[in-house]
């Protein structure tokens, strides 16, 4: 049987109500997707549909379904049409489509003679001079250092580093160097565990190294 007949045919199969939505359901692109796979969708039916009406729609769709989704959400992948898809996202039952993408592992990078820190991170046993990571080192990601504030011109950041706000008066920079070294530890060139993150420094500690447990937010 065409999916096509059994779309039509989905009112009837399914014991929610055959109302229209009043907007289509979400269409989504995979994130980072590099290569979408042409008219391969995945549908997702909204958790609360009994689960007899899922296993009742996804039956008949079977024929033409690459898979059935039963265990960690409900729902089919195949190949659909423009037309199909559109009537799908506009069933009530129907939560999203997804488009289907060609996924890949990450490529890896290696940094010898790394920090013994660095080292134990990606080996599980000690003394491994070399740091394995993923080769996209926490690019376009942040990370805010909420400590004594950080030295943003440092060589080691490469111009990735911003001290934002301090909540001590009188002082804006890093004056005691325990936030530039946290900084350093998650993201400097050398030293750091995501190399591309950036960084944004919040002082909520003086040059001394001390502040109250309570700071404006």
């Amino acid at each position: 049987m065409k999916l096509s007949i059994l779309l039509a045919i989905l009112p009837a199969v399914l014991a929610a109500p055959a109302t229209k939505r009043a907007e289509p359901a979400p269409l989504l692109t995979p994130k980072g997707a590099k290569q979408v796979i042409a008219d391969k969708y995945i549908v997702k039916f909204k958790n609360e549909l009994s689960a007899s009406a899922v296993d009742e729609t996804v039956k008949a769709l079977s024929s033409k379904a690459d898979h059935v989704y039963s265990h960690a959400f409900r729902g089919f992948a195949g190949h659909l049409s423009a037309e199909e898809v559109k009537t799908l996202r506009d069933r009530p039952e129907v939560e999203f489509v997804e488009k289907d993408a060609v996924v890949t592992i990450n490529a890896f990078a290696k940094q010898p003679g790394a920090p013994w820190g660095l080292g134990r991170i990606s080996h599980r046993e000690p003394g491994n001079a070399e740091y394995v990571y993923d080769s996209t080192a926490g690019a376009g990601t942040c990370s805010y250092i909420i400590d004594t504030g950080i030295e943003a011109s440092h060589p080691q950041f490469e111009g990735r580093a911003k001290q934002l706000r301090s909540f001590i008066p009188g002082q804006t920079t890093d004056g005691n160097g325990h936030g530039t070294h946290c900084a350093g530890t998650i993201g400097s060139n050398k030293y750091g565990v995501a190399k591309k993150t950036k960084l944004f420094g919040v002082k909520v500690l003086s040059n001394q190294g001390s502040g109250s447990a309570w700071w404006p937010t």
